[in-house]
């Protein structure tokens, strides 16, 4: 394997189940974000000691299904998590508010789809995420999703 493969992750990146031709929307991090989001990610990984995987990219075919593809900050390990569109009941956005070191307050929008009973946070903008509406036939759900269903893993995102 060569140096540029092996930094760019190489046989280490999976292969999409979806037809390139067929693909409707893509939704996925500019590289300016992706650098930021992976750095942050790592970040946190190095101070709790965990690892933690970002959505990196979305891709929707009204006919082959929706993936996500997943990044683990850590490892630079890819993932792809593929749906069957029927198998995605909401799309959800919402504001949360933190409090930055100097006490002033930030407020940011969080998307987020429920597939298979699971809760996947999403990159996109309001117009991509009305275009996942459409596609997917589904009304845009304006609360957060750990709050309007009752899961199991409900602690495990608060």
């Amino acid at each position: 394997m060569d140096v540029d493969s092996q930094r760019d992750g190489g046989w280490w990146l999976p292969k999409s189940r979806l037809n390139a031709d067929d693909i409707d929307l893509e939704i996925s991090l500019g590289w300016l974000s992706a650098k930021v989001t992976n750095f942050a990610y790592f970040i946190m990984g190095k101070v709790t000691g965990g690892s933690f995987r970002y959505a990196k990219r979305v891709l929707v075919s009204k006919e082959d299904g929706v993936e996500i593809h997943y990044k683990d900050a850590q490892s630079g390990l890819e993932e792809i998590v593929y749906f069957q569109s029927n198998h995605i009941s909401a799309v959800h956005r919402w504001y949360s508010k933190s409090k930055t070191s100097e006490g002033n307050e930030s407020t940011s929008t969080n998307y987020a789809i429920v597939a298979n009973s699971v809760i996947h946070k999403i990159p996109g903008s309001k117009k991509q995420i009305r275009q996942l509406c459409e596609i997917l036939e589904l009304d845009l759900q304006t609360k957060s999703p750990i709050h309007n269903y009752d899961f199991p893993e409900r602690t495990l995102f608060e």
